[in-house]
């Protein structure tokens, strides 16, 4: 990465890292990632669209791709304003679509950075063989614990055009050697499960920095996924 400046929509090339498999009980893989680095900073946005609607797919692209571009101009509104702007782009194409999503601001000088996330798309710092999550979903039973796992499924925070529903925002920092972990909540219960075969679809971005940018490696298993340099 050392000196360059491109942008990768999708899966990445041979210096970049993302797994993505479609669920079993999906008919497509409706998760997207959008990402933009340099030596110094990387943003990336991961979106996991809901099956809903019939035009999941070109939501996870639409919005993953429009928020990127716009959070990155040299100049841009306060976030807030910045996402009522964006979210008014859902009318009229999106208006059944359901998604959860996240944007990391990635600092890579002073290992720190911030997520900005509604629903259940997560960060975690890896830590040698230590996860740690820095972002919790947005799910009824983590509002109302006393309803268990079996409302997990239910978000209490989602992006869809009828509705405006600010983020959460959360800093974090990592030390020298760790691994951050950007995924959808498929990849997150597809790990807890243990299972070979996922029934939601799980995808997950692997960023590992190295003190001079980041280190990527290349690994894909769906063929429908298409990337733009």
């Amino acid at each position: 990465m050392k000196g360059s400046k491109k942008w990768f929509k999708g899966y990445w090339t041979d210096e970049h890292y993302l797994d993505k498999y479609s669920g079993a009980q999906r008919n497509a893989n409706n998760d997207y990632v959008a990402v933009k680095a340099d030596e110094e900073q990387l943003i990336a946005v991961i979106v996991d669209a809901a099956e809903r609607g019939g035009n999941a797919q070109r939501f996870a692209e639409h919005w993953s791709t429009l928020l990127l571009t716009t959070y990155t101009q040299p100049t841009r509104l306060p976030l807030n304003i910045l996402l009522r702007e964006l979210h008014k782009t859902l009318v009229p194409e999106f208006l059944h679509e359901r998604a959860s999503y996240s944007l990391v601001d990635i600092d890579l000088r002073n290992n720190s950075g911030e997520i900005i996330y509604v629903g259940d798309c997560l960060l975690a710092v890896v830590t040698g063989s230590q996860t740690y999550r820095v972002s919790r979903p947005h799910v009824i039973n983590h509002t109302f614990t006393s309803l268990g796992d079996s409302y997990a499924h239910i978000l209490t925070r989602v992006l869809k055009a009828n509705r405006f529903m600010p983020p959460e925002r959360i800093g974090f920092t990592w030390q020298q050697g760790d691994k951050l972990l950007l995924s959808t909540d498929g990849y997150w219960q597809w790990q807890a499960d243990g299972q070979t075969q996922c029934s939601d679809d799980a995808s997950a971005l692997h960023i590992i920095p190295d003190g001079s940018g980041c280190h990527f490696t290349a690994e894909t298993e769906d063929t429908n996924f298409r990337v733009y340099i």
